[in-house]
């Protein structure tokens, strides 16, 4: 969770599995933020303590400059930006 002038938003990711710029079909890692009130917490108990260990933090005006998640070399990343 991360608070910016407007509000609080949220970096989410997810996997898929589809053909990369590349060409070669493969699992592909997407991610975007969003904002706050449009998450929701999962239901599923193995995930809950996972929350407690949410990062809070300030970010700066200039939404170029907001943090992505870091990818593992052999990992295909498609980051969205800000979202809505």
């Amino acid at each position: 969770m991360a608070r910016a002038a407007d509000g609080w938003w949220g970096l989410v990711s997810w996997p898929v599995y589809g053909r990369g710029a590349d060409g070669i079909l493969g699992d592909l890692f997407c991610s975007a933020w969003i904002p706050a009130g449009e998450l929701q917490a999962s239901s599923r108990s193995t995930e809950l303590p996972g929350y407690q260990q949410l990062l809070r933090l300030d970010l700066p005006a200039d939404t170029t400059a907001w943090p992505v998640p870091a990818a593992r070399s052999e990992q295909i990343w498609y980051h969205y930006g800000r979202v809505k």
